[in-house]
């Protein structure tokens, strides 16, 4: 299962002076709300225009370029805002998100020491640690994140990005234990979150509690109805049950709303090898290499090939 990740973004915003300035960057946040990021970005640079040395008409730039994936110019917008003003951490948070979301992890754990060092308000600099957590994860230093996340938990327990991220990072320790025990706080504070009833589900099927994740991924598809990842993980969880024939079905429905998962190739595989379907099962493992199952999971399918499909 993708573990989703969840990150909070910290924008804040200041007094803007000069009233035609002003103007120009509400109308840019309209244009924002519509999500018609191209005039959002004529209309800021008409705000820089007038005021070339505010620094939130520049980081804002840079989080509308992202949006269109113009990562150059969204990179030089959040640095010409910090080159404005190198006090405020928030701009190197900022910049640290936005390199952290384009896989540059080295440069946005930097940022994120940066705003560390130059916050004085507890709350923002634990959520900053929080942040750098979170890209020790992905850079898979977990001993690192698990580290951040612990120390940003233990100053605020009711954070549902941190208590899910920490469960991340747990899972991916093999502590699913732990994971659950921090999902499920964030469940008590967000009940309505299909994505941490599927992480409690994935991480109760890690464990071998089958009966146990499908009442999660119960939740899931219920919760979200065209969740294909709920219907691919119950589809195993009901395998592992011998429930060959409602595993058949959540996995070909997980299909029909996302034909692109490789994972979910490979637990029809897994039906059909069940099944002793052989050639059916040799065409979804397939495909599921043809969908980078390798790149993003490992050789499990490549494994279950020699073992199944040698002779195909």
């Amino acid at each position: 299962m993708r573990k989703l990740i969840f990150l909070t973004l910290l924008f804040f915003t200041n007094y803007v002076n000069g009233q035609s300035a002003d103007q120009f960057y509400k109308d840019a946040l309209n244009f924002q709300k519509n999500e018609d990021y191209i005039s959002a970005i004529e209309t800021i640079k008409k705000a820089i225009e007038i005021d070339s040395i505010n620094a939130e008409y520049f980081d804002l730039k840079a989080f509308f370029h992202l949006q269109l994936k113009e990562f150059q110019e969204a990179y030089d917008s959040h640095s010409k805002a910090i080159s404005i003003t190198p006090d405020k951490s928030y701009l190197y948070n900022n910049r640290g998100n936005f390199l952290m979301s384009i896989q540059e992890f080295d440069a946005a754990i930097d940022d994120f020491n940066k705003a560390i060092e130059l916050e004085k308000k507890d709350s923002l600099k634990y959520a900053y640690i929080s942040h750098r957590g979170t890209t020790k994860m992905l850079k898979r230093d977990l001993e690192g994140a698990y580290k951040d996340l612990i120390f940003a938990f233990e100053f605020d327990s009711s954070n549902v990005t941190t208590l899910t991220n920490l469960s991340s990072v747990c899972g991916r320790m093999g502590k699913s234990e732990e994971a659950i025990k921090y999902l499920i706080e964030a469940d008590k504070i967000s009940p309505n979150d299909f994505a941490i009833q599927g992480n409690i589900g994935f991480q109760y099927q890690k464990l071998g509690q089958f009966q146990k994740s499908i009442e999660y991924f119960d939740k899931v598809v219920k919760l979200k109805p065209n969740d294909a990842l709920g219907y691919s993980n119950r589809s195993y969880s009901k395998l592992k049950q011998g429930d060959i024939k409602g595993s058949l079905e959540d996995i070909n429905q997980s299909l029909n709303i996302y034909s692109e998962n490789p994972y979910a190739y490979r637990n029809r595989a897994l039906i059909f090898i069940e099944q002793k379907k052989f050639n059916e099962a040799c065409e979804d493992l397939s495909l599921a290499i043809k969908k980078k199952f390798t790149e993003l999971y490992g050789d499990e399918v490549e494994t279950l090939i020699k073992k199944y499909c040698a002779n195909k």
